[in-house]
């Protein structure tokens, strides 16, 4: 039976109202979802709430749904077509029709179907040129016209386009555009090793590569690439580029895994660069960077 009946929104509400809390209370009380309430797995990756209330945990060891009182584990079977592809779960996303995405490290991209209990899987084909570019799935994002961008590492970065979602269905084979690195094209794909995809107020996509960032031109098709450049302090502190967030000004912020921050102000496109410091208490505390979120006050 389900008892988690309130919206999303309840429980970002809920999630502000305990952050508020931490401003007047030194003691907070949490509840704990472990081994003992039936979480097989306590390394978990993603967290995503679909639109009947469920919560979905993706862990090293498969998928798991919660009601609020009971988990569901969703686990790897070769005997069955229909399980999830890989127990390694590494993204979650629900679309605007309500249908959840995984993304798996392994075993490519699968999607749920509610109706079966069961999911349809889009794993890499050597022989398919149309299927996913890699099995190695890092992000999953769905833009405001309904496309689904999908960061591998290792492919890419393949598109679901809308034309494939109309009337929330979505056949068994599918074909993925896919954009990746051409060192023979200066405006293709930074680099086949994707962090994660990013969309600013303005719907540029911003994708973050392990070898620079690549800024998507939706009119031109083709991407503009800013990289580090050795000498140069107005370029990135370096390449391999983690994470991607847009301040409340309309600047764009960039994570690296070992240099820092980087800030890059609009519409110059000018880089400013924050590294750690020791001497600087105010400082930032670690030149690697994995995730960078802005909260509804805009704080980065």
């Amino acid at each position: 039976m389900l008892t988690i009946k309130c919206p999303p929104k309840y429980f970002t509400g809920l999630f502000l109202l305990l952050c508020i809390g931490l401003h007047s209370q030194s003691k907070l009380n949490f509840e704990h979802l472990s081994e003992k309430q039936g979480l097989p797995s306590t390394s978990v990756t993603a967290i995503v709430q679909d639109k009947e209330g469920f919560l979905w945990l993706g862990t090293y060891y498969g998928l798991h749904r919660y009601d609020g009182s009971h988990f569901k584990t969703y686990l790897s079977s070769r005997q069955s077509d229909d399980s999830i592809s890989d127990n390694f779960i590494k993204s979650l996303m629900v679309d605007k029709a309500g249908d959840l995405w995984i993304g798996t490290w392994g075993g490519g991209l699968n999607r749920y179907i509610r109706e079966k209990d069961a999911f349809v899987s889009y794993r890499h084909n050597p022989a398919d040129k149309h299927s996913i570019s890699d099995n190695l799935i890092n992000t999953i994002y769905e833009d405001p016209q309904g496309n689904i961008w999908i960061a591998t590492w290792g492919g890419g970065v393949n598109v679901i386009e809308a034309k494939y979602l109309k009337n929330n269905t979505l056949p068994q084979k599918i074909s993925f555009v896919h954009y990746v690195y051409d060192s023979l094209n200066q405006n293709s794909l930074a680099n086949d090793n994707v962090n994660t995809i990013y969309q600013d107020s303005k719907t540029n996509i911003w994708i973050a590569t392990k070898n620079g960032v690549s800024k998507w031109d939706a009119a031109k098709k083709l991407f503009n690439n800013i990289y580090h450049q050795r000498g140069n302090a107005n370029s990135l502190s370096d390449n391999n580029c983690t994470s991607i967030c847009e301040d409340k000004d309309g600047n764009i912020w960039i994570g690296t895994w070992e240099a820092g921050l980087n800030k890059i102000e609009q519409p110059s496109n000018r880089v400013v660069r924050y590294r750690f410091d020791k001497s600087d208490k105010n400082g930032i505390l670690s030149d690697k960077v994995y995730r960078l979120y802005k909260d509804f006050s805009g704080n980065l």
